[in-house]
């Protein structure tokens, strides 16, 4: 799992910019590194309720961090690297 900042995404028609976060469970291993640009495909849906009890909801947790959706992916989908080395050289 990690925490992707979104530039775009495709609706059923085209591409459209959008800015923000979104927890990305990829359950393939693959060398993913801070900084890579990337291409996913897979469901986007608002994180599940794990606990019933009132105490703690982990989907107000995650927006907390600014992260409303999550993106699961299957392990055989596709996932396209199309660049290295963006991310902020401060982090």
């Amino acid at each position: 799992s990690f925490v992707l900042n979104l530039r775009e995404i495709k609706t059923a028609n085209d591409w459209q910019s959008v800015s923000g976060k979104v927890l990305v469970n990829l359950f393939q291993d693959l060398p993913l590194k801070y900084g890579d640009e990337m291409v996913l495909t897979g469901k986007l849906h608002y994180p599940f309720e794990f606990s019933q009890n009132r105490k703690f909801s982990y989907r107000q947790y995650l927006k907390r961090q600014g992260i409303i959706f999550v993106l699961s992916l299957k392990k055989d989908s596709p996932v396209q690297i199309f660049g290295h080395d963006k991310g902020s050289w401060l982090l």
